[in-house]
């Protein structure tokens, strides 16, 4: 129960590396108030250093990839308001990584993330329900971070997927959990699957 409830925690923030390790003064205000959001709080406070095995850290999809949230935090331009409504517009969206964001030639932006349409991924999110100024942000945000004004690619077209692909629940006969290539323990709240070899 435990590892599920960190697993909800992370997939909130949205941030793709060991979120006690990052200061909370900063980023608090990505967590909802919880048993976790409280213990990032005091390890921050204490200077404590918690590291968490990789094992428990959701993964990203593909090699040298980044969770959009991560991008939006270190480019320090954009005040807690924006932040959190990127954050609301990612979940509703169901979109963690830039991979997420782009086609797979690694520099084109997915037209189906400027628009208001619901995804049909099998990943697990919060349910958010964001206003029409959230949506123009996020689409001035998201072109403006994936580098679409410069034309500038996000991922190399020929990056590697480190976990198997994700394909809408509808396609799907059954149910699996989603594993890495590296390890053959289940690994977290993602649901049907199709293994694509590549």
């Amino acid at each position: 129960m435990l590892c599920q409830s960190l697993e909800v925690f992370q997939m909130e923030v949205g941030l793709s590396t060991n979120i006690f390790s990052k200061d909370f003064k900063l980023l608090g205000h990505l967590a909802s108030h919880g048993w976790w959001k409280h213990f990032w709080q005091l390890c921050s406070k204490f200077q404590v250093s918690v590291t968490l095995s990789r094992k428990y850290i959701i993964p990203l999809l593909q090699e040298d990839n980044h969770s959009f949230m991560d991008v939006i935090c270190a480019t320090d331009m954009y005040p807690k308001e924006y932040q959190l409504a990127v954050q609301w517009l990612q979940r509703f969206k169901d979109l963690h990584s830039l991979g997420d964001f782009v086609l797979i030639d690694g520099g084109t932006i997915d037209p189906f993330v400027l628009t208001r349409e619901l995804s049909d991924s099998s990943r697990v999110f919060s349910v958010e329900k964001p206003t029409c100024a959230d949506f123009r942000m996020f689409c001035l945000l998201a072109t403006e971070l994936t580098g679409m004004v410069h034309g500038s690619q996000i991922l190399a077209p020929s990056q590697a997927y480190q976990l198997e692909l994700f394909v809408p629940v509808s396609s799907l006969p059954l149910m699996a959990w989603m594993t890495s290539s590296c390890t053959p323990l289940p690994l977290f709240m993602f649901h049907p699957l199709v293994a694509i070899a590549f």
